[in-house]
């Protein structure tokens, strides 16, 4: 308890010095413009108008135009081109894009006619961020590549950081996980013990964010949080806004929909202050969401139809494409279809011309569901093809694997770097004690003691060190093992889904159009259910139970009725309380369809349990199908199921250093003449308050 007072008097402490500093800073820079004449006084109105970009866009705007005016009609090339460049973030703030290009694109010819490095390669950063704003990602990266290139020439580290951090910022906005993490590793290696805030905290906030897409949400609240922490330091209300915005995504996805609203509303309030309009758009769009998962359509329309407004008009392409998702899902809701197919349509028009594959392929999934209600089975269809094809791209597990690796070669890099500092600590030690060994000797009994307490703290110091590394090793070594989990979680069993997708293009050439409907529908919601399950870490029971459910009835559908299925849950369990990690049941209930009742000639059964048993859930599936020891002459092939050895390795993750195991039990009986299997397992859950 005193630690966490001793922190947060600290943090106050800082947060106050940095505001203090700020605010002295303006104040000598007034000071500076009150005397100052031709070039300072230019000088010091590129300074006041920078300043003020991240505090009142407006005063940038002010300033920054008597700089213009003042350099243009006294010749000051070299400070006309700081006044262009702060000319074209504030246009690119207000989303001006055409402005922005113009004022960056002036400021660039400057720097090369007058043969400034330095400047030229901020202009190209300005530029390269500019871009990605817009959406055009293939010239942003290009632009930025340029301000490296000049950094790491002359050696700038901060700027190098600088440029290549809004290189992962891209590779992020294009749902390229692996490269934007690479990136984004590298920027906190180039500023480590720099003391950088600005780029720790808006690099921090971006892995946050890949965390979240990866459905890790502890780890992206942790990152959050850290990120907050740097922005308050430094009073940045422009990157706070922005993490609150995300810690109500966050937020969002556990369905705590009040802690949402509050970040959103926080968002909103920050963006507002700071006259952004894409920020507002995109805070009034995430409240109108909120809304819409609460039922409250009416609200989430107005919010939902204000966003796409602001979005429409300032051209942002990507809060646009969002928006306009969103607000076809409220219609949807509304069983408005027509207008939701309006919006929708159009905002996969924008997403598939700037190559925002996230927005697709939800646009992809509502559309699917809307055609299905209104019964356009090939519509439906298409666009389920469409949504598979497309998720398999964004997760594919060697990008999940390749940033494994590179979260492993950095933990591994840094440890060598501190064992490093730790070597020449010592042998600066040894050979200071080596220099003083004939004056220790002729030192009096008092003096010897000081010098062995000296010692002891450096001993004590060197513990403390390497207890911190085991620690940060212990904790990276976790991350990893969430990280493969979530690799192993993600894989699909594409046999099912191309089964089933041929089965409706069957009833769709056999012109049986209610059951193609029927089973077009239900496909919709099980991919549905697994598009929400796959984001989360853990999901209610309930939902693993209608995952299940759905999942059975397709296959009893493609195999004629021919069994019928059964699942039972103990009255103690509180299925929307208990939790469990998802798509851990499905393959042993695929087993026993596939492998149990199919080769069976009569018809079969299955029986789904669940249970509790001392801190477990006990699930227990059931068939009476073939058998184990008969399933390979029935079915007429070995077939090994690599579903299954998917789960039980995530099993193994789950259930690490506690009790695992996988019971199979034949149920055959020769004088009953019966056959059947029995597999059961037990695995941890967590109970909701």
């Amino acid at each position: 308890m005193k630690k966490i007072i001793i922190l947060i008097i600290t943090a106050f402490f800082f947060i106050a010095v940095a505001t203090a500093q700020n605010q002295s800073y303006a104040d000598s820079l007034f000071g500076v413009l009150e005397k100052a004449t031709g070039v300072a006084k230019v000088d010091a109105l590129n300074k006041i108008s920078f300043y003020y970009l991240d505090r009142d866009s407006e005063k940038t705007l002010i300033y920054a135009k008597q700089a213009e005016q003042l350099a243009i009609s006294g010749g000051y090339k070299k400070e006309l081109i700081s006044t262009y460049s702060n000319l074209g973030i504030y246009y690119n703030y207000k989303k001006n894009f055409t402005l922005s290009f113009s004022y960056y694109s002036k400021a660039i010819a400057l720097a090369q006619l007058l043969k400034d490095d330095n400047l030229l390669a901020r202009c190209y950063g300005n530029m390269g961020n500019m871009y990605s704003d817009k959406g055009e990602f293939e010239q942003a990266i290009k632009n930025l590549n340029n301000a490296f290139a000049i950094y790491s020439k002359r050696k700038d580290t901060l700027k190098m950081a600088i440029a290549e951090f809004g290189i992962g910022k891209v590779y992020n906005l294009q749902g390229s996980y692996s490269s934007a993490l690479e990136h984004y590793l590298y920027v906190l290696k180039l500023i480590e013990h720099k003391g950088n805030y600005e780029i720790q905290a808006k690099c921090l906030s971006n892995i946050s964010t890949i965390y979240s897409d990866l459905g890790d949400l502890k780890l992206n609240l942790e990152y959050l949080n850290k990120a907050i922490g740097c922005f308050q330091i430094i009073n940045n209300k422009k990157g706070l806004s922005t993490a609150y915005n995300n810690m109500g995504h966050t937020y969002y996805l556990k369905n705590e929909f009040t802690k949402a609203l509050a970040c959103y509303e926080k968002s909103l309030s920050l963006k507002q202050q700071l006259n952004d309009s894409s920020g507002i758009a995109l805070a009034l769009d995430n409240i109108g969401t909120v809304f819409c998962s609460q039922g409250k359509f009416a609200q989430a329309l107005k919010y939902c139809l204000h966003a796409v407004s602001i979005s429409d008009k300032i051209n942002d392409q990507n809060y646009l494409s969002n928006s306009l998702t969103h607000t076809g899902r409220v219609y949807a809701k509304l069983k408005e279809y027509y207008k939701a197919q309006e919006f929708i349509n159009r905002s996969i028009r924008i997403s598939e011309a700037i190559g925002y594959n996230e927005n697709l392929l939800y646009a992809y999934s509502i559309l699917s569901e809307i055609y299905a209600e209104q019964g356009n089975k090939i519509e439906a269809y298409n666009y389920l093809k469409k949504y598979s094809v497309l998720r398999d791209s964004i997760y594919d597990y060697k990008s999940l694997q390749k940033i494994e690796n590179l979260k492993f070669k950095y933990e591994t890099e840094k440890k060598e770097q501190d064992i490093q500092l730790l070597k020449k600590d010592k042998e600066l030690q040894t050979s200071e004690l080596l220099k003083n060994q004939e004056t220790i000797k002729r030192k009096n009994t008092v003096f010897f003691f000081i010098i062995s307490g000296f010692i002891l703290a450096v001993i004590a110091v060197v513990i403390i060190l390497n207890q911190r590394r085991k620690n940060e090793k212990i904790k990276m070594e976790k991350q990893l093992s969430d990280l493969e989990h979530k690799a192993l979680q993600l894989q699909m069993n594409p046999h099912f889904i191309f089964n089933s997708l041929n089965s409706i293009s069957n009833y769709i050439a056999k012109n049986e159009t209610e059951t193609a409907r029927t089973y077009l529908a239900m496909f919709a919601k099980l991919m549905r259910q697994v598009l929400e399950n796959s984001r989360a870490a853990d999901v209610p029971l309930q939902k693993e139970i209608d995952t299940l459910k759905y999942y059975l009835e397709l296959e009893k559908m493609q195999c004629d009725n021919k069994f019928e299925f059964y699942i039972d849950v103990d009255k103690k369990i509180d299925v929307d309380a208990l939790t469990i990690s998802p798509m851990l049941i499905q393959p042993f209930v695929e087993n026993s369809v596939i492998h149990g009742i199919k080769p069976k000639k009569e018809k079969g059964r299955i029986n789904i349990r669940f249970g509790l048993e001392d801190s477990y859930l006990l699930c227990e599936i059931e068939d009476d199908g073939v058998g184990r020891s008969n399933k390979t002459t029935e079915a007429g092939s070995s077939h090994k199921s690599y579903a299954t050895q998917i789960t039980q390795e995530r099993l193994k993750i789950i259930n690490k250093n506690e009790q695992f195991f996988i019971h199979y039990k034949d149920l055959n009986n020769l004088q009953a003449n019966k056959t059947g299997t029995l597999v059961s397992f037990k695995l941890l859950y967590k109970q909701e308050l």
